[in-house]
């Protein structure tokens, strides 16, 4: 038996479609099309500062200014007496970020400065969200983790930390503190 070719077998299903069936095809690549180029859209990374609050209406402005004890030490990983003593050892009170420059000044404050990088160390955030949290563009953004030579210190010493694990000992009587609780999660 002798088998067609590929491209003869091609030709004739394309053939044998009828015309709606070729214009339903054509609707589908389409549509298809389409939903290419939505998520294309979707996931591009760059932000333009018409999207953005001003940083001084930022959901990192309110938290720091506003915000209880608990949600800014979840947020940052510190207390905020810890934090205020980390801004002032990072970027100190004569320090050129403070003073006015020539040019355009800095979009965040010292303060908002290493509370960025912070939320950076201390989540899997990427850039594209940290800039909404404080109300930057990526341009700045970048600026601060890559050029400020006091945050490179602070990431290379964020990275050198070893926390140390509980001994065996503490580890067990964590355990023996915690109730265990039914595979539904109701308590009987």
């Amino acid at each position: 038996m002798i088998r067609p070719s590929p491209i003869s077998s091609r030709s004739t299903m394309a053939g044998t479609l009828t015309r709606q069936q070729k214009k339903n095809v054509r609707l589908v690549m389409f549509l298809i099309l389409l939903a290419c180029y939505h998520n294309s859209i979707r996931v591009r990374s760059f932000l333009l500062r018409a999207a953005l609050v001003p940083p001084s209406l930022s959901p990192w402005r309110k938290l720091y200014d506003e915000g209880d004890s608990s949600s800014f030490l979840h947020v940052t990983g510190l207390t905020r007496e810890a934090f205020d003593s980390l801004v002032m050892i990072v970027i100190p009170p004569g320090h050129s970020l403070r003073r006015r420059r020539r040019g355009r000044p800095w979009s965040l404050p010292p303060d908002g400065m290493l509370g960025l990088l912070l939320c950076y160390l201390g989540s899997q955030m990427t850039m594209k969200w940290l800039c909404l949290i404080f109300g930057i563009t990526p341009s700045p953004c970048c600026r601060i983790f890559c050029c400020n030579p006091r945050c490179l210190r602070v990431r290379r010493a964020a990275g050198a930390v070893a926390l140390p694990l509980p001994s065996p000992r503490r580890r067990r009587q964590c355990a023996a503190t915690l109730t265990p609780t039914p595979l539904g999660g109701a308590s009987t």
